[in-house]
């Protein structure tokens, strides 16, 4: 009988003892980052669609406009932190494409999107979902109710071009919020989180913890990479010998909200390192030997990148134009943050990168 009660004391024990420093690690990415990502953003989505659908209804009213663009702001936002995932279910049928066609280097957006509003095609989700994906998510909605020429103008109801307009946006936001639900619904319901929480021999993607750390570690050098190109480079104009300050290139330059974005961007990512509120990277170095330093130096970069564009008084269609010396130590800052990434945080785990993490465009 005391044998009998001491494996059951055993087995308690096991079942209750703290996980593994990488388990531990995986497990708060998954319920303190992930999903908690793919919950706002599929909510901000729906209230787009919701608010889009009052527009249309209302289309004389101005704080129905300006609650629809608040709307769109807030679903960029949420993607922002969002798309910092991208492994897993967002790298099928080209999910992350559909939810933002960016960088719209040809500004194909607007002639998409015109090309639709001049024809005499039925808009309806089904419409929307053969379309290409230049027109099917925020960027096209970001078109629809910022641009100067082809945003949705407060109107009377017999104003049918216009209707139309607001139609397009309103099949758009459906649309975007199907995508988003349907990324949801693959990492909570369809199961995508229960791989990904248990790494081992029998798991078809993640062989063992390692392999899943360096997968989280390749999304953030990927992200850190986009961020110094796209967010940063090219409009700067940074990108070749030619190369000229474009404030076009800028991501949401039409709606002047570059620099929240950005900002939201690199706290997303600084929080992916973290783990959100649970054990990230950061408890991970501090754990080990002679990597404090390296923890310390990260949470620095993540900081001051923050706290230059926070300084900025104008929107950065402007701050490019400029030659911002505040701008060039942004680049500073995320250029550090990924050369200390790439090598120091991966030697200090002992992981190899994923794929993606090469693959910034």
């Amino acid at each position: 009988m005391k044998r009998l009660a001491s494996v059951i004391l055993f087995v308690l024990l096991s079942a209750c003892a703290k996980p593994e420093p990488e388990q531990q690690l995986i497990n708060d990415m998954a319920y303190k980052v992930i999903i908690p990502a793919h919950d706002a953003f599929l909510s901000s989505a729906k209230n787009l669609t919701r608010r889009s659908q009052q527009l249309c209804e209302n289309p004389q009213s101005a704080q129905v406009l300006e609650e629809t663009r608040s709307a769109w702001l807030q679903a960029m936002l949420d993607w922002q932190v969002l798309k910092m995932i991208n492994f897993g279910p967002v790298t099928n049928d080209n999910m992350a494409w559909k939810i933002q066609f960016w960088p719209d280097k040809k500004n194909l957006v607007r002639s998409k999107a015109e090309a639709l509003l001049s024809s005499d095609q039925v808009l309806t989700l089904e419409t929307m979902e053969a379309q290409s994906v230049t027109i099917q998510g925020l960027t096209a909605i970001e078109y629809l109710l910022f641009d100067e020429q082809g945003a949705v103008k407060l109107s009377g109801t017999t104003d049918k071009a216009e209707a139309r307009r607001c139609q397009l946006l309103f099949v758009t936001a459906r649309h975007t919020e199907k995508v988003a639900n349907g990324l949801h619904h693959a990492w909570v319901k369809e199961g995508y989180v229960k791989t990904f929480l248990s790494p081992g021999e029998k798991n078809p993607v993640y062989t063992d913890p390692a392999q899943l750390m360096g997968q989280l570690l390749g999304a953030l050098v990927a992200n850190l990479e986009q961020v110094k190109k796209y967010n940063l480079e090219s409009p700067m104009g940074l990108g070749g010998t030619k190369a000229k300050a474009n404030p076009y290139l800028n991501e949401a330059w039409r709606s002047r909200y570059s620099k929240e974005l950005l900002i939201a961007r690199i706290n997303g990512l600084h929080d992916l390192y973290r783990g959100g509120q649970g054990y990230g990277f950061d408890d991970y170095l501090r754990a080990k030997p002679g990597h404090k330093e390296l923890n310390d130096s990260l949470d620095a970069h993540f900081l001051k990148a923050v706290s230059a564009l926070e300084s900025l008084d104008k929107p950065l269609f402007d701050e490019v134009q400029g030659h911002s010396d505040t701008l060039q130590r942004v680049l500073v800052e995320i250029s550090a943050l990924l050369s200390e990434t790439r090598y120091g945080v991966t030697q200090a785990a002992g992981v190899t990168l994923g794929f993606n993490a090469n693959d910034g465009d």
